[in-house]
Protein backbone atom coordinates (compact mmCIF):
# COMPACT_ATOMS: atom_id res chain seq x y z
CA UNK A 1 0.00 0.00 0.00
CA UNK A 2 2.90 2.53 -0.24
CA UNK A 3 2.52 5.74 -1.85
CA UNK A 4 -1.49 5.41 -1.41
CA UNK A 5 -1.29 8.40 0.97
CA UNK A 6 -3.92 7.30 3.18
CA UNK A 7 -5.47 4.30 5.32
CA UNK A 8 -8.89 3.51 4.97
CA UNK A 9 -9.50 1.65 8.10
CA UNK A 10 -8.73 3.48 11.54
CA UNK A 11 -5.56 2.62 13.56
CA UNK A 12 -6.44 1.49 17.24
CA UNK A 13 -4.70 0.85 20.00
CA UNK A 14 -4.07 1.73 23.41
CA UNK A 15 -1.99 3.31 25.67
CA UNK A 16 0.99 1.02 27.12
CA UNK A 17 1.69 0.76 30.66
CA UNK A 18 5.41 2.03 29.78
CA UNK A 19 4.03 5.24 27.86
CA UNK A 20 2.60 9.03 28.57
CA UNK A 21 -1.00 9.39 26.57
CA UNK A 22 0.44 11.79 24.40
CA UNK A 23 3.32 9.25 23.26
CA UNK A 24 0.59 6.78 22.51
CA UNK A 25 -1.40 9.41 20.46
CA UNK A 26 1.82 10.23 18.48
CA UNK A 27 2.50 6.49 17.74
CA UNK A 28 -1.65 5.74 16.07
CA UNK A 29 -1.70 9.00 14.01
CA UNK A 30 1.78 8.09 12.63
CA UNK A 31 0.74 4.47 12.38
CA UNK A 32 -2.78 5.86 10.32
CA UNK A 33 -0.24 8.29 8.52
CA UNK A 34 1.95 5.57 7.50
CA UNK A 35 5.13 7.55 9.03
CA UNK A 36 6.94 7.30 11.90
CA UNK A 37 6.55 9.31 15.02
CA UNK A 38 9.57 11.43 13.79
CA UNK A 39 8.28 12.05 10.66
CA UNK A 40 5.41 13.71 12.10
CA UNK A 41 5.53 17.80 10.92
CA UNK A 42 3.43 19.33 13.41
CA UNK A 43 3.73 19.02 17.47
CA UNK A 44 0.52 17.84 19.27
CA UNK A 45 0.08 20.87 21.19
CA UNK A 46 -0.81 22.93 18.05
CA UNK A 47 -3.82 20.11 18.05
CA UNK A 48 -4.54 20.09 21.76
CA UNK A 49 -3.20 20.63 25.10
CA UNK A 50 -1.45 17.38 25.61
CA UNK A 51 -1.29 18.43 29.51
CA UNK A 52 -4.82 19.17 30.11
CA UNK A 53 -5.79 15.89 27.89
CA UNK A 54 -4.24 13.89 30.97
CA UNK A 55 -5.64 15.88 33.25
CA UNK A 56 -8.94 15.24 32.14
CA UNK A 57 -8.81 10.90 31.84
CA UNK A 58 -6.95 10.92 35.42
CA UNK A 59 -10.04 13.02 36.86
CA UNK A 60 -12.78 11.42 34.30
CA UNK A 61 -13.23 7.44 33.82
CA UNK A 62 -15.64 7.77 31.18
CA UNK A 63 -16.16 9.79 28.14
CA UNK A 64 -13.63 10.86 25.04
CA UNK A 65 -12.72 13.85 23.64
CA UNK A 66 -12.10 14.14 19.79
CA UNK A 67 -10.23 16.51 17.99
CA UNK A 68 -8.17 17.13 14.54
CA UNK A 69 -4.79 16.15 14.21
CA UNK A 70 -2.52 16.13 10.89
CA UNK A 71 -5.33 15.04 8.64
CA UNK A 72 -6.75 12.60 10.69
CA UNK A 73 -9.54 12.44 13.04
CA UNK A 74 -8.66 11.28 16.68
CA UNK A 75 -10.22 10.00 19.61
CA UNK A 76 -9.21 9.17 23.43
CA UNK A 77 -10.93 7.36 25.41
CA UNK A 78 -11.11 7.62 29.34
CA UNK A 79 -10.06 3.83 29.27
CA UNK A 80 -7.39 4.63 27.14
CA UNK A 81 -8.66 3.77 23.61
CA UNK A 82 -6.91 5.78 20.76
CA UNK A 83 -8.37 5.65 17.43
CA UNK A 84 -7.19 7.38 14.59
CA UNK A 85 -8.76 7.66 11.23
CA UNK A 86 -6.69 9.48 8.35
CA UNK A 87 -9.58 12.11 6.55
CA UNK A 88 -9.70 11.72 3.16
CA UNK A 89 -7.56 14.48 0.57
CA UNK A 90 -10.32 17.07 -0.75
CA UNK A 91 -11.87 15.78 -3.68
CA UNK A 92 -12.02 12.10 -2.51
CA UNK A 93 -13.93 10.06 -0.39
Amino acid sequence: MSGSGAREEPVVDHVQADESLSHAILRVVADAREESVLELSDPLFDAIDPDALETIFQEHSNGYIEFSYLDCTVRVTATGKIRATQEPADGEG
